[in-house]
């Protein structure tokens, strides 16, 4: 019987728009491993599986650097901060927030008790949900602060903008029979906005945002399988495949 593992891979490119590809190797105890998140300067987080969810950082041509056991990063900025969850399946979760220097080594980990990170921007503010919300937090001093963006449950911010201005994320609800997801995007002026899903039809999520408010997510589209990518911009709602040209052999 053949066995299929998952390696995290990195692809490279040189000045020529040459693509070089870099195994970055599965971590001893592990059954497959994915790439989570990459920084400016081709740092990579990486969660693995195995005996546990394992989370670890790979600075440069240094080493893997273990973050946790049963942990799953989630991002990584330019400056060397990197946010995750821990969850043993015992207990609540716990949001950590760790630094590594540019030799990869582990300067710090903190955690963030019940806020738990998605996205942090290169400026330290990270998003992701507390309690259930949407939430922003920042170090302030050496003192967490965290800040809600909803106070309604099942809310959860998923990515947030280098500049800090714009945060998007996922609202959930239970519709009596299964739940429902719909992207959101929040600012200081306006707070939560509802983005919808292409042809009001099933769910949809935002994952990333610049700073100009441009959004992409993913939404389910009427009479097909699997999701569509989707940009927003200015509160318009276009499906990404439509800009496919139908003879390229893209999708």
């Amino acid at each position: 019987t053949t066995l299929f593992r998952s390696h995290p891979v990195r692809w490279d490119v040189d000045a020529g728009g040459l693509f070089e590809l870099t195994d970055l190797g599965l971590p001893s105890g592990a059954d497959d491993a994915v790439v989570a998140d990459i920084n400016g300067f081709g740092d990579v987080v990486i969660n693995s599986q195995g005996v546990s969810e394992t989370a670890y950082v790979k600075v440069a041509a240094q080493p893997l650097q273990l973050l946790g056991e049963d942990t799953n990063v989630t991002a990584i900025n330019d400056v060397g901060e990197i946010v995750g969850v821990y969850d043993s399946g015992n207990s609540p979760r716990v949001g950590y927030y760790w630094t590594v220097d540019a030799a990869g080594n582990i300067v710090s980990t903190i955690p963030l008790g019940s806020f738990l990170p998605n996205d942090i921007n290169g400026n330290g503010v990270m998003v992701g949900e507390d309690t259930g919300r949407a939430a922003m937090a920042r170090f302030i001093n050496g003192t967490l602060q965290v800040q809600l963006l909803s106070n309604d449950l099942n809310t959860t911010a998923t990515a947030i903008s280098p500049n800090g201005d714009w945060v998007v994320g996922e609202v959930s609800t239970f519709n009596g029979d299964h739940w429902l997801g719909e992207a959101f995007v929040w600012t200081e002026a306006t707070g939560l906005m509802l983005l919808g899903t292409l042809e009001g039809y099933g769910s949809s999520s935002a994952t990333g945002v610049n700073d100009s408010g441009q959004i992409v997510g993913w939404s389910d589209v009427r009479g097909k399988i699997g999701q569509a990518a989707f940009l927003s911009d200015g509160g318009q709602m276009q499906d990404l495949n439509q800009l496919v040209n139908v003879g390229s052999g893209m999708t």
